[in-house]
């Protein structure tokens, strides 16, 4: 409760101080799922059988305005039969592992790992995340970024610091003016 609570003051304070409000956000297209999505990397296999395509080494996706980087992408996809009786295949998971990198038109964003929601449209980095909007910069162990909505969610670890024996917090440098 406590850090949910935490995660709302801090977007607030992201939003006062990058000059970024949810109205002018509306005022942008949201992000659009069903545009082409194209990812190249050094390396990619399909597993037929476990219905999902994994891309190694380099690997960067782009959908739209949206882009993503990693080391490995893991995309999970499902088929399933039309009214017409032909099979279409939809994705219906992306997992990213290392040094995972997200782009948008007004913020970057970089973690250790993360996934796609495709129900939510939401996008989740974890472990040492930042998240870069103008000169502003917050840090945290996660951050819940909605497409739809634009909003950034950043969250201090659950579990104690090995060095410090704390709980690590979100964090969060704000100018005042920067864009």
């Amino acid at each position: 409760m406590m850090m949910n609570r935490f995660s709302v003051i801090i977007f607030t304070a992201i939003s006062v101080c990058c000059n970024y409000s949810y109205a002018e956000n509306k005022q942008e297209q949201p992000h659009n799922s069903s545009e082409p999505v194209e990812i190249t990397a050094e390396k990619f296999e399909i597993l037929q059988n476990e219905q999902k395509a994994i891309f190694k080494g380099n690997v960067q996706a782009r959908q739209g305005k949206i882009d993503i980087q990693s080391d490995k992408m893991i995309v999970h996809y499902a088929t399933k039969k039309d009214m017409v009786g032909q099979t279409k295949s939809s994705v219906s998971k992306v997992e990213t592992f290392g040094n995972v990198f997200l782009s948008t038109p007004k913020e970057t964003a970089k973690g250790n790992s993360g996934f796609f929601d495709i129900q939510k449209n939401t996008i989740t980095l974890l472990g040492k995340v930042m998240l870069k909007s103008g000169k502003n910069l917050v840090k945290g162990e996660s951050l819940v970024y909605n497409l739809t909505t634009g909003e950034s969610k950043i969250i201090g670890a659950q579990k104690t610091d090995n060095d410090s024996n704390k709980k690590t917090r979100a964090r969060g440098l704000f100018i005042p003016g920067a864009k």
